[in-house]
């Protein structure tokens, strides 16, 4: 995925991810294969957080253009309803690009946004950015 989002030019500014392994790895390949060259904080928080609460911490986060945060089902179905007011299924892996409207993310806990997209790695399966 890290390379599939540096080829649509959705590199982040900063990549906040929970401390659990599997998200941690999950951040790490991404920022790897996508040749980033944006530093990962880690969030204990998001491990024991629901949707609001990791907007709340999220809103703390340095203001960069694009922030990405990586969690944890099923926070994070909710946290993309929450902000977006569409319902989806987060799978693994699978990348939720948002369009907000804030001038700062300290706005992100009464900001609202728009879903543009979900990328979810098995789309993707056999195809130029399958590198099995």
């Amino acid at each position: 995925m890290g390379r599939f989002l540096a080829a649509r030019d959705l590199i982040p500014g900063l990549v906040v991810s929970s401390t659990a392994v599997r998200a941690r790895t999950t951040a790490e390949l991404a920022v790897e294969a996508g040749g980033w060259d944006v530093g990962i904080e880690l969030e204990h928080g998001f491990y024991e957080e629901g949707a609001s609460g990791v907007i709340e911490l999220a809103s703390k986060s340095p203001d960069v253009a694009r922030l990405m945060l990586v969690g944890h089902q099923p926070t994070w179905s909710g946290l993309v309803s929450a902000i977006t007011e569409t319902r989806v299924e987060m799978k693994t892996a699978a990348v939720a690009v948002i369009e907000l409207d804030v001038g700062s993310w300290s706005g992100l806990p009464t900001a609202r946004g728009r879903l543009e997209a979900i990328h979810q790695p098995r789309n993707y399966f056999g195809t130029e950015w399958d590198r099995s």
